[in-house]
């Protein structure tokens, strides 16, 4: 019985250590990461007044760099703000409603949230997005728009189709004309006018030099040249 007991106990040693083994084989050693953002990375028209959610690969705890995430305007003005932990997700609440349009970075650095079993978010993390407009400035009182009647005459090579004339209305509307094609005339090269050339100006003759220093002649020196008469 002795020697039985002894061998049970023998045993039962073994199974603990390998049980204490395999626990130290299995231990967590991957660091969480970040899966989706709320705002997403480059979004747009974003509300001024909510929250920016965070989510990692696994539930999360505040880490040694938690209070260094930040929450810039336009990458330069620091913005206040609180933070809480939910399991999988951190969540940002600025202290006062955004801007409106206007551009906000977060930036998450390593280090910053770790896991139950203490791997740290391994690199840090930054994404970006863009407010929404005011929706109380409305458009019309940013620029007063004027409307003009212009009529144009473009020479092609082939008629216009319907589809051609939307799509050069398009491309008028893109460098600011509201522009509509409202007829298309074909204009053959016999009823094209043709210019009328104009007249080439006439020139007045320069004086040569003689008849030039003859006029200088006469006006410089006015006066009659003296005869001289012979006395008897």
């Amino acid at each position: 019985m002795k020697k039985l007991a002894f061998i049970l106990t023998v045993l039962l040693v073994f199974m603990s250590a390998a049980t204490v083994v395999s626990a130290a084989a299995k231990k967590d050693k991957t660091a969480p990461t970040v899966t989706k953002t709320n705002p997403a990375d480059y979004a747009t028209d974003v509300m001024v007044d909510g929250s920016i959610q965070i989510r990692f690969s696994e539930t999360i705890k505040k880490g040694s760099n938690i209070s260094k995430i930040t929450l810039k305007e336009s990458e330069l003005k620091k913005v206040s703000y609180t933070y809480e932990i939910k399991d999988k997700f951190l969540i940002i609440t600025p202290k006062a409603n955004l801007k409106h349009n206007t551009v906000y970075t977060v930036t998450i650095p390593a280090g910053a949230v770790q896991d139950s079993s203490g791997n740290k978010l391994a690199k840090a993390y930054s994404f970006s997005f863009s407010t929404e407009e005011d929706p109380k400035v409305k458009k019309d009182e940013v620029k007063k728009a004027y409307k003009y009647l212009v009529e144009l005459e473009v020479n092609m090579n082939e008629q216009l189709t319907q589809a051609q004339a939307v799509y050069y209305s398009q491309l008028l509307k893109a460098v600011g004309f509201d522009a509509q094609i409202k007829s298309i005339t074909e204009v053959t090269p016999s009823s094209i006018p043709k210019a009328t050339p104009k007249p080439e100006a006439t020139t007045k003759a320069e004086p040569t030099p003689a008849a030039a220093d003859a006029k200088l002649e006469a006006t410089v020196s006015p006066y009659p040249t003296p005869t001289v008469t012979p006395v008897p």
